[in-house]
């Protein structure tokens, strides 16, 4: 909207709704940890991973043109679409090993799940990518990596992520 209804550069566009996703990711973190829903640990690692990609998708965005970034942002979207639609989610079983996580929530829940390390970092920089090249959080990829590939419930999946979002914005 930015670009086609105010005549927003695609860098400007990126960089007003990045300005938004880090007030709504603060808040998300603040309120999820008072749940103690966030997995802290997988949270630091993550953003480790995404913070690289921001910046190679900031060098990127300065060289795209409206009609390149409006291309490229609608076809990852479509891919994300068809992945969700066509994926089978198991609750608590991942599809990927990995070491052993665990958070009890305030209530007292505890979520198990298992976590490649190496393997979220790398997905992480391209979560920092696309963050930082479309303006958007990066939950689009992040939560359902977290819950289909890792098996973590989705109330941990999005606080984890709402953390690791603080420092990609």
């Amino acid at each position: 909207l930015l670009l086609f209804m105010k005549g927003f550069t695609p860098a400007a566009a990126t960089a007003a709704s990045l300005g938004a996703v880090f007030l709504s990711a603060v808040s998300g973190t603040v309120a999820n940890g008072r749940r103690r829903r966030i997995d802290y640990g997988l949270g630091l690692v993550l953003a480790a991973g995404t913070l690289p990609g921001a910046w190679i998708g900031r060098e990127v965005i300065g060289r795209l043109s409206s009609s390149a970034f409006s291309y490229s942002f609608g076809t990852f979207l479509l891919v994300v679409a068809v992945y969700l639609v066509a994926v089978k989610i198991q609750p608590g079983k991942g599809k990927v090993r990995g070491a052993p996580r665990v958070v009890t929530d305030s209530e007292g829940q505890v979520h198990r799940f298992e976590v490649n390390r190496v393997l979220g970092f790398v997905v992480s920089l391209f979560v920092g990518l696309i963050s930082s090249l479309f303006g958007i959080g990066g939950g689009l990829v992040l939560v359902p990596f977290l819950v289909v590939a890792c098996g973590a419930p989705t109330v941990v999946a999005t606080a984890t992520a709402q953390f690791t979002f603080v420092f990609t914005a």
